[in-house]
């Protein structure tokens, strides 16, 4: 699932390519929910019109997108060769739901994605790398492991309660420095 604005930054050419790979090839076991709006939507839904594994949502209201994120297995972060973002809410959006994330973003996500063993790297543009990076998420025990990790990541590195303890840290140290 991709779950997002259909922006500059963002690239579903390489999704939808591999999703047309994918139905021409007969590779089961994969559907493609693009959720969304934005400027590139109609070209998007064009190069998608005959493709049998892939619907379009349109915008969900917050309990039907917690609906898709439980429902689906992998989370897309289909970036643009020239994204700026770093690590973005999309990709700990995704985590929090326990999705393996599929990102096409190098650098700090890559990273993280890489040591923590919570998804896979594409190279921004290729369906083909995409292709490679879903099919090695293809058997559910390899979904489930990564997912586990990605629970388990979002947990320690990302909920309220992490973040605050460790702003709250931080802030108490900085003030000290300023009162010595």
């Amino acid at each position: 699932m991709f779950a997002g604005t259909f922006g500059r930054t963002y690239d579903l050419g390489p999704v939808l390519a591999c999703a047309a790979q994918f139905a021409g090839e007969g590779t089961p076991g994969f559907h493609f929910l693009i959720c969304g709006e934005g400027e590139r939507g109609e070209e998007w839904r064009r190069s998608a019109q005959r493709l049998p594994n892939v619907s379009f949502t349109g915008w969900l209201a917050q309990d039907e997108m917690r609906a898709a994120l439980g429902a689906a297995d992998i989370g897309l972060a289909a970036y643009a060769p020239d994204a700026p973002q770093g690590l973005p809410n999309k990709v700990i959006e995704y985590l929090a739901a326990g999705l393996a994330v599929v990102s096409s973003l190098p650098g700090e996500t890559a990273q993280l994605l890489s040591a923590e063993g919570c998804g896979r790297t594409y190279t921004a543009g290729s369906a083909s790398s995409l292709a490679e990076a879903l099919l090695g998420l293809r058997s559910p025990d390899a979904r489930r492991v990564v997912a586990e990790n990605a629970r388990r990541v979002f947990a320690a590195r990302f909920r309220a309660e992490a973040v605050y303890s460790l702003l709250a840290e931080y802030l108490e140290r900085t003030a000290g420095m300023l009162e010595s």
